[in-house]
């Protein structure tokens, strides 16, 4: 990837996604360990994992961003990008798998997306654990590859639509997917029937749409002080909304998911990481852009593998333990993040200095 100024931005949006990955995975343990709910430490990993919700979608947007507008023949463009996530994931999934067994001595094979009658036919054949493996991941965070997988598939037909349409049809397809992924769901989580079918503009295709439309775009400083209104009140209804739907029963993730709150969360998210990435002097230190360059590179890897220090760390696997629940919320969930990111980050650098290993992050 390029590292001339003009994209740097985009450096600076990978690398605090990310973070924001590891920060919401440590405050998840809050919520999934039996803290009480709506305790002070309860509302602090509720009030921090609301506000990473868009952690994945800024993934999404950055690279519509930097894929839509190319031109490359279909053979080079499945060539490079399938040669760069086909081998990380086969490697991870066959990492992930082993890890179940040996350390976590679960197992590790999905659930059998067919039904019991084609599952059986298959088993005839091949390994059904193999069969699923093919279709969904081995270990919880895995699901972004797949996602991106279909992203990648639908990018050729993608972009010539989208590099020869006018900007106002480009955003008459965002305000359908918009209301197709966001508006509709919460309809339905209303109670409410709609009849109106736009699920051919819904999933996470948008994302790549947005990204491109945005990052093209100058950003104003008025357009950034209104995204500062915007992005907390987005994370205070989904707090404040998983808080009124969960009970001591158990938590209700539907203001987590693809409502408006989260459209408005990853709308204005990117806008303000963006604007603060090109206009503060802060980040165009030289040794503040050595650094994030260097993150940068190592992002894809680091979400690969923080998942297993996650689980060495709750364990105590290297003689103590460190989990979000060890105390008080405000220290641990940050503290365990850190620790899970530096760690990651540390694993990233070595397996990059390995010949041949090094593909897989």
């Amino acid at each position: 990837m390029s590292e001339n100024n003009s994209i740097y931005w985009v450096h600076v949006i990978r690398v605090v996604a990310v973070i924001f990955v590891v920060l919401l995975h440590s405050s998840a343990q809050i919520l999934q360990l039996n803290v009480a709910f709506a305790s002070f430490d309860w509302w602090v990993g509720n009030l921090i994992d609301s506000s990473m919700r868009m952690c994945v979608p800024l993934l999404f947007m950055i690279t519509g961003y930097l894929l839509l507008g190319k031109e490359e023949r279909l053979g080079i463009f499945f060539h490079k990008r399938f040669s760069r996530i086909a081998i990380p994931l086969l490697a991870w999934t066959a990492i992930y798998v082993v890890w179940l067994l040996l350390i976590e001595s679960k197992d590790p094979s999905p659930i059998s997306p067919f039904s019991e009658e084609i599952s059986a036919a298959i088993s005839n054949y091949f390994p059904l654990s193999l069969v699923g493996l093919l279709l969904a991941p081995a270990y919880y965070h895995l699901w972004f590859m797949y996602v991106l997988i279909g992203m990648y598939l639908c990018l050729p037909l993608l972009r010539p639509l989208v590099q020869n349409a006018s900007q106002a049809l480009l955003w008459y397809f965002i305000a359908l997917w918009s209301l197709a992924t966001f508006v509709f769901p919460s309809i339905k989580a209303a109670g409410f029937y709609n009849l109106i079918d736009l699920s051919m503009v819904s999933g996470s295709i948008g994302f790549l749409v947005l990204g491109y439309l945005l990052g093209r775009r100058p950003i104003s400083r008025h357009l950034y002080l209104a995204m500062w209104l915007v992005y907390p009140v987005s994370v205070a209804i989904t707090a404040i909304g998983t808080w009124a739907v969960s009970s001591a029963e158990g938590l209700n993730q539907v203001f987590y998911g693809n409502l408006p709150n989260i459209l408005l969360m990853v709308l204005s998210s990117f806008i303000i990481i963006r604007y603060i990435a090109e206009t503060n002097r802060f980040f165009h230190l030289a040794w503040v852009k050595r650094g994030v360059l260097r993150l940068s590179s190592c992002t894809f890897g680091i979400y690969l593998v923080h998942a297993i220090f996650f689980y060495i760390l709750h364990k105590g696997l290297l003689g103590f333990s460190l989990n979000a629940v060890q105390g008080s919320a405000l220290i641990f969930i940050p503290l365990t993040a850190s620790v899970v990111y530096l760690c990651s980050f540390g694993l990233v650098i070595l397996i990059k200095k390995l010949p041949y290993v090094r593909i897989i992050v």
